[in-house]
């Protein structure tokens, strides 16, 4: 999983996926960091002005523009242990 360390990252989807209560900005912030984490910056064109998951979704990720792959890794693993201690 791109250098991840297994013990962390391989349980941090399992938690995300029954975090239930988590905010939009929380879930925002996972997505963002996972894709800055996996894919680098964000160079898809903007979603259209009607699609307003999608625009928060680009606009998360977009906003992690620069961070590197392992500063994003970290802060991913930053945010799951923080949710953790919220919604476990």
């Amino acid at each position: 999983m791109c250098g991840w360390k297994a013990e962390k990252a391989d349980t941090s989807p399992l938690f995300v996926a029954r975090a239930l209560l988590q905010t939009n900005e929380e879930k925002l912030a996972l997505y963002a960091y996972y894709k800055q984490a996996t894919v680098g910056d964000n160079t898809t064109a903007q979603p259209g002005m009607f699609d307003l998951t999608g625009k928060a979704k680009w606009n998360a990720w977009n906003e992690k523009k620069g961070v590197s792959t392992e500063d994003a890794m970290k802060a991913y693993i930053s945010e799951v242990e923080k949710q953790q201690a919220v919604y476990a």
